[in-house]
């Protein structure tokens, strides 16, 4: 995309980039492929590939 194709669809120019996670100890979340494959992202409120 060009310069204003990338603002008008508000693109972020931050030079600070912080992620933060709200959840509890029951939290699941499951991603779907393009392929439509059921993949764990969070188990039991952890990262999926924490848990094993």
């Amino acid at each position: 995309m060009s310069e204003d194709e990338l603002m008008a669809h508000g693109v972020n120019h931050s030079a600070t980039h912080v992620d933060f996670m709200v959840g509890a100890d029951d939290l699941e979340i499951i991603g779907v492929t393009a392929a439509g494959e059921e993949v764990p992202i969070f188990v039991d409120g952890r990262w999926a590939w924490s848990v094993e």
